[in-house]
């Protein structure tokens, strides 16, 4: 192993993946679709601050939760608007 590569630890998932993948030729919206409405990814999290149990965020054990600046809320509305910032 070199750098900061990991061998995967859920092979099962990554074959379900990749399998979910092949069959809806590699439409990556159709794999997003599944996963958001899993019941996994839409259980309910309690809001912890990051650090508390992972750091260095790599257990990405639920949705991470922080306030927008308003400059971010204004680039935000003109890239739905279509417009270059």
């Amino acid at each position: 192993m070199t750098g900061s590569t990991r061998l995967p630890r859920t092979r099962r998932l990554l074959r379900y993946l990749a399998r979910e993948l092949l069959l809806n030729n590699y439409d990556l919206k159709a794999i997003e679709r599944r996963i958001l409405s899993s019941h996994a990814y839409q259980r309910k999290t309690a809001i912890v601050t990051p650090e508390a149990n992972d750091p260095a965020r790599r257990l990405f054990a639920g949705p991470y939760r922080r306030r927008m600046t308003a400059e971010e809320l204004v680039d935000l509305a003109l890239s739905l608007r279509g417009q270059t910032v």
